[in-house]
């Protein structure tokens, strides 16, 4: 909430008290909604009851007029046309008339004929009532029928439902009639209508709920628009200026463009108090901008090393009156200073040691630091001076004696160069033989390599050529199975031509044509039995070469590994000495480089001897200078 508008805020605040009153006024609209739905459902289910009583006893006294119009005294034909006039009289879908006399013996049940003539005196409701019992009784104390509830199943069904009867006794003959209804019905008839009550109920709520939505919305679309024209816009304004505001204090703008007041009211006054605070503002800042205008002004003078200068606007802020004062003070005491500090220079300038700047209590930190480094600097350039006529005599005298040394050494210098020259040529010479050592090693080392590939590839050709003897042996033992077959192939075929042979000579004349096939059959087996003679003698000699190829193989992979082997040895050794031949030339090279480097040095120590002794004469000069110069200051 902290974070909605105002607008948002109000129109929740709104909607929340409507929809508040809204549900009230629908909780209570409701609760007495059902009140008076629960009232009129007990006049519903009263009327309903009062209708059942009305029925049964209309039903019961027309019967009791049936037989009042056909007593014509105690004649058995009247009882009997009585009995039937009422047992065939029917109402609804399940109504009835019984009739018992007081000893509870059943004359008359249309719907329980087999009871009639006997003593029902021991049934029994549900509940363990003896009901024509109980019905006679109270028919014979009430002359005017009686009604009576009870529990009773419908014809058809076991289980028993509430049941409302009327009973009335007809003493002249001494008789009970009774009727009744079952009033499931009349509840059916109370859930039908309590569920049509919840149903309008559900209706109403429906209408309520809807209608509340619709006044929410109706709601909220008035503020909107009534904040929109009396609200937001005033206070869109005031924010637009206020933020013009910000921006003319905070500089990012010029000048404030005042807001026009159309009306009285919280907003526009203050409008008018940030109009009257921004022309306020405006006046102050002008002021405080020329007195900080000047400022930057006399800032630039001090970049620029002017001191003689000051702050002449003013302000009525404290803070720029303070800082007026403050500057101006600190300028004219700046510009004292510096004039001294000026003053002591010059005289340095001049070769004048002897000034000094007077110290002041009230300069501290960088100001008295650098007063103090130009006293100091005073004294400094005042030793400095005196040292230096003392050094400038002193190094005179040792830079003639560094010069005869120089001169000395250069010679020394350049002897020593020609004989390094000498024995880096013969060491180059060593080099070179050292260098061509390595490289027939390496090429012999790269022949041996080339060499031990050939007979690792010889190697694997003959392990090559050993399994596909061993493969080659092993088609031959399955061309030699294969023989064996066709060799009793052979066997059994010639045993069956001969076999048949016999059958065809028991034949007589009708087995010649099968035996001249039985002979060429046998015929056939014989020929194929050499073939396989032959065939078997091939397999047998093709056998015994691959075996004799296979021993030859196992021969040739022993001997290539026992010349890869000394191939590796010999590998082995070419590496060594391709080795050691590196690490002699790494040693001669060093050696090499070594003596190369000491010529060098010695050549350019040589040089640098030349350059020394020129330093030395020019030495000699600056000393003879120097002390010129130190004669000619103060101190």
């Amino acid at each position: 909430m902290k974070n909605f508008s105002i607008k948002t805020k109000t129109t929740l605040i709104v909607i929340f008290i409507v929809a508040i009153v809204s549900v009230i006024n629908a909780y209570l609209s409701i609760s007495s909604l059902e009140k008076f739905s629960q009232a009129e459902m007990k006049d519903f289910a009263s009327k309903e009851y009062k209708t059942k009583k009305v029925n049964v006893k209309s039903y019961v006294d027309m019967a009791i007029d049936i037989i009042k119009k056909i007593d014509r005294g105690r004649g058995h034909a009247q009882k009997r046309a009585a009995l039937k006039e009422i047992n065939s009289l029917h109402f609804g879908k399940d109504g009835y008339f019984w009739i018992n006399d007081t000893r509870n013996i059943l004359l008359a049940d249309s719907e329980a004929p087999q009871l009639i003539g006997t003593n029902v005196s021991n049934i029994k409701t549900s509940t363990g009532v003896k009901i024509f019992k109980v019905l006679t009784k109270k028919a014979m104390r009430h002359s005017n029928g009686v009604f009576f509830n009870y529990m009773w199943p419908k014809i058809g069904h076991k289980k028993p439902v509430e049941k409302i009867s009327f009973v009335k006794s007809y003493k002249h003959w001494g008789w009970i009639i009774g009727t009744g209804s079952y009033l499931d019905g009349v509840q059916a008839d109370i859930v039908k209508e309590k569920l049509s009550t919840k149903h309008k109920i559900n209706t109403i709520i429906f209408k309520t709920t809807l209608s509340t939505i619709i006044m929410l919305i109706l709601v909220y679309f008035i503020i909107s628009f009534v904040f929109k024209g009396f609200v937001s816009k005033p206070l869109k304004e005031f924010e637009n200026k206020f933020k013009h505001f910000l921006n003319f204090i905070a500089m990012k703008e010029n000048k404030f463009e005042p807001a026009k007041i159309k009306a009285n009211n919280e907003i526009t006054r203050m409008l008018f108090m940030l109009n009257k605070t921004a022309t306020e503002y405006d006046k102050s800042l002008k002021d405080d901008m020329k007195v900080v205008g000047e400022l930057v002004l006399v800032g630039t003078q001090i970049e620029q090393g002017i001191f003689q200068c000051k702050i002449k606007a003013e302000s009525k802020n404290p803070m720029f009156v303070a800082l007026r004062k403050s500057v101006n003070s600190m300028l004219a005491f700046l510009n004292l200073h510096m004039q001294a500090i000026r003053a002591t220079l010059e005289g340095y300038n001049e070769n004048d040691y002897t000034r000094s700047i007077p110290e002041n209590e009230k300069i501290k930190a960088d100001m008295r630091a650098v007063i103090d480094s130009v006293n100091k600097l005073g004294g400094s350039l005042a030793t400095n001076a005196r040292t230096n006529l003392d050094n400038g005599t002193t190094l005179e005298e040792s830079s003639r004696s560094m010069t005869n040394s120089m001169h000395t050494l250069s010679s020394k210098a350049n002897e020593q160069a020609a004989r390094l020259e000498e024995t880096a040529a013969a060491v180059e010479e060593i080099t070179s033989l050292t260098r061509n050592n390595r490289e027939n090693t390496s090429k012999m080392a790269g022949l041996g390599e080339e060499v031990n590939g050939f007979v690792e590839n010889g190697q694997k050709l003959a392990n090559q050529t050993a399994m596909s003897m061993e493969e080659i042996n092993a088609k031959i033992l399955s061309i030699s199975d294969a023989t064996n077959t066709i060799d009793q192939i052979s066997f059994q075929t010639n045993i069956l031509s001969l076999n048949a042979a016999v059958e065809a000579a028991t034949a007589g004349e009708a087995g010649k044509g099968f035996a001249v096939v039985a002979g060429e059959v046998r015929s056939l087996a014989s020929r194929s039995a050499e073939a396989a003679k032959e065939i078997k003698k091939l397999v047998k000699d093709a056998k015994t070469k691959a075996d004799e190829g296979q021993g030859i193989s196992e021969v040739m992979i022993k001997e290539y590994k026992s010349l890869s082997e000394n191939m590796k040895n010999a590998l082995n050794l070419i590496e060594d000495i391709n080795v050691a031949s590196k690490e002699q030339m790494a040693g001669v090279e060093q050696i090499n480089d070594a003596i190369t480097t000491q010529d060098q040095i010695t050549q350019q120590n040589a040089s640098e001897s030349a350059k020394v002794s020129k330093i030395a004469s020019e030495v000699t000069d600056m000393a003879n200078n120097l002390v010129a110069m130190a004669k000619d200051k103060k101190f």
